[in-house]
């Protein structure tokens, strides 16, 4: 399952903070990938780029998945260093991986993996009509990578009402539908059936609490907000086309 280029900065950031040059060079040798090494004249992070590009690129000998997540491992394999990369453990859990006992492991069942289904809706929203949902999109994913769980729920709130009142509106509804409207209006036109008018109309309340306030929130809810949100966006963009 690839991993998204968040993860994959928050990975070169991480190796240039807990590595020296010495174990740099290592990794390089050990990946199959020192044909890429700049050597130790570059700083540590511009080093570290460097080979999660060329592990990204296929260069490695294992597959390029499952080496980035090896590095990952490596990265985080203390305590200390768990503590200390938080942004990366929080880009690893938008990717569908958490912390298991001694290792990395896959959140949810790999066929549900999100980290597919975030860059693809991010390619669906990037039409004029949807910027602003795409915005507000991007601001819950950012937010929820930076531990900040309360305006990632914030920012997945109004990127489903941006959603549901931009297709309402591409429907015929009026300019100032509101989003549960939106969503009865394309039930009514026939966009929608009725199983799916309820969960999207579902998906809608269940946004309206736990939004911006410290407190309200934790990162498996938030999680499952944000999982959530993007495979009815997805499946709702789709079903439109």
């Amino acid at each position: 399952m690839p991993l998204t280029r968040r993860t994959l900065t928050r990975l070169a950031e991480a190796v240039a903070d807990q590595f020296s040059h010495a174990y740099i060079s290592n990794l390089y040798f050990e990946f199959s990938v020192d044909a890429s090494d700049p050597g130790d004249g570059p700083n540590k992070l511009t080093r570290s780029r460097e080979l999660v590009r060329a592990i990204e690129a296929g260069h490695a000998e294992i597959a390029t998945d499952e080496a980035l997540v090896d590095l990952s491992n490596r990265v985080l394999d203390s305590e200390y260093a768990r503590e200390r990369h938080t942004a990366l453990l929080a880009s690893l859990a938008a990717d569908g991986f958490e912390w298991g006992l001694d290792r990395l492991v896959p959140s949810m069942p790999l066929p549900a993996q999100p980290a597919p289904e975030v860059s693809a809706l991010e390619s669906d929203l990037d039409r004029p009509e949807l910027r602003v949902a795409a915005t507000h999109y991007r601001q819950a994913v950012d937010n929820f990578v930076d531990g900040n769980f309360e305006a990632a729920n914030g920012q997945l709130r109004s990127f489903l009402e941006a959603l549901f009142q931009a297709l309402g509106v591409s429907a015929g509804a009026q300019t100032n539908v509101g989003a549960d409207a939106a969503v009865v209006h394309l039930r009514r036109v026939g966009s929608l059936d009725e199983a799916e008018s309820r969960l999207l109309r579902g998906l809608w309340a269940g946004a309206q609490d736990n939004g911006p306030h410290a407190g309200l929130t934790n990162e498996e809810e938030a999680r499952f907000r944000l999982h959530t949100a993007t495979a009815a966006a997805r499946y709702l963009l789709r079903r439109r086309q």
